[in-house]
């Protein structure tokens, strides 16, 4: 059986620029996440970083498992500022 799961999303997909890259691949990062509101900055900062060294389109996919802190609020932020981050919030904690 399966268990649809409730989401919602921010930032959708159509939100991200057209990279004028050579290469046409989308490298794309899940990340799920549960009470990191304080370190998701950082996290952010060094992937970003990272990424585009690479001359590869990305986007960073942040998935809130049902956390009771802030993360949700500073990902939806985030999404709000970086075009290659999209946030994701589950119903609850799934696990």
């Amino acid at each position: 059986m399966d268990q649809q799961i409730p989401l919602r999303c921010v930032a959708p997909i159509s939100k991200m620029k057209s990279a004028t890259i050579a290469n046409s691949e989308l490298v794309s990062v899940l990340m799920p996440l549960y009470c990191e509101g304080s370190h998701i900055r950082t996290l952010l900062a060094q992937v970003s970083e990272a990424l585009s060294g690479t001359f590869v389109a990305y986007e960073i996919i942040l998935v809130d498992d049902g956390s009771p802190d802030n993360t949700w609020n500073v990902l939806c932020e985030e999404a709000r500022l970086s075009p290659q981050v999209r946030a994701v919030k589950l119903s609850r904690n799934f696990g």
